[in-house]
């Protein structure tokens, strides 16, 4: 609206300038032409009035004329600029050279085009940020998916091997290698239904099919749940999980299911990205409006970069060797914690750990 105003009043003033022009060539050069010309034509006024009143009529035409052709090509130099600019969006090209800006001179269209001009170069740098961005995602989501495929492979071929090690008549195996063997399959197919649940949430986050479902339940009893949960896998059960926290329970209305699955996350990532002896706590506080998780660790930390990135889709991290798993781990977390309204920040340094804080209204 405001440049709409701007228009008019910039329009309007043009003409009024352009006008006041006709007239000053009117009363100054109307005569001076008229006379001159007749007189060096040898021509009376008294009998030639019409060929007079063109002559007069003809600097303030003129004038009119010339400085509305000059107006137009400027304004039209300027509007083909934007124009051209809003073509070059469309077609992909975010590299747009600016126009030559005349800051003198009639008919100046600096003050006229300025909010537009930069709303414009507010677009196009946003546009190229998203096109940045999506390359990114893209290149991050082919080498997730070469990972997720390389994720599945590694147990399905334990599997096999071991399926086939069973079968085969070629050896006896005894009661406690086949133990051994079955324990094996029984892992990777665990980790490979891990691996599928992964993908299935977040193509339900996608269409929007997770609903939430909060009962008043106790959040101390559900961590303790999780931390004994994951001292029967075998991967997860040398993390060593100290929880602090309120003896006598912590009661809310929380969906059991979705928090259970984002805790299990963080807990998880924290005992599979540092090394053996790192020290995982767990502090639960709450007050008036708000329960308090805290996660923290004295792992090898995250560098930046990892910071900024580790709720995105797809991302691993850099830090450490360990490769299996989807990358959607902590964005499901991220995710589940936010359909309770409630919100995960990080923080963390290279060689000194990493921190979570889970904030969740408790009304």
């Amino acid at each position: 609206m405001r440049i709409y105003r701007r228009f008019m009043f910039h329009y309007i003033s043009s003409f009024v300038f352009i006008f006041f022009f006709s007239i000053l060539a009117m009363l100054i050069l109307s005569p001076v032409v008229s006379s001159f010309t007749m007189h060096a034509l040898h021509l009376d006024v008294s009998d030639h009035q019409l060929l007079y009143m063109l002559l007069f009529a003809g600097p303030p035409v003129i004038t009119f004329l010339l400085t509305n052709l000059v107006y137009a090509r400027r304004m039209g130099k300027r509007l083909y600029y934007f124009f051209d600019w809003i073509d070059q969006l469309v077609k992909g090209n975010y590299e747009v050279k600016p126009i030559e800006k005349s800051k003198t001179g009639m008919f100046s269209f600096l003050r006229l085009f300025q909010e537009l001009d930069g709303q414009m170069s507010e677009l196009t740098n946003t546009l190229k940020r998203s096109e940045q961005e999506r390359k990114e995602l893209e290149d991050m989501r082919r080498h997730w998916t070469a990972g997720v495929t390389h994720d599945l492979k590694t147990p399905l071929s334990y599997i096999q091997g071991y399926s086939a090690m069973l079968l085969s008549e070629k050896y006896e195996w005894s009661r406690e290698e086949r133990q051994a063997f079955l324990k094996i399959i029984h892992d990777k197919a665990l980790h490979m239904k891990e691996l599928i649940n992964d993908l299935n949430i977040a193509y339900q986050f996608e269409d929007e099919r997770i609903q939430i479902v909060k009962q008043n339940d106790d959040l101390i009893f559900l961590l303790k749940n999780i931390i004994a949960d994951m001292k029967k896998e075998p991967r997860l059960a040398h993390g060593k999980i100290k929880l602090k926290a309120p003896e006598a329970g912590l009661y809310f209305h929380f969906d059991k299911k979705l928090l259970k699955r984002a805790l299990f996350n963080l807990l998880s990532n924290a005992v599979l990205h540092n090394p053996k002896g790192t020290i995982v706590t767990v502090k639960v506080s709450s007050d008036a409006d708000d329960v308090i998780i805290k996660i923290q660790d004295n792992g090898v930390g995250l560098a930046e970069k990892d910071v900024k990135q580790i709720f995105s889709r797809y991302y691993r991290g850099t830090t450490t060797d360990v490769t299996e798993g989807t990358g959607l781990g902590l964005s499901i977390a991220k995710q589940f914690i936010e359909l309770h309204h409630g919100n995960i920040a990080v923080s963390s340094k290279l060689g000194k750990g990493t921190l979570f804080v889970i904030t969740l209204p408790c009304k």
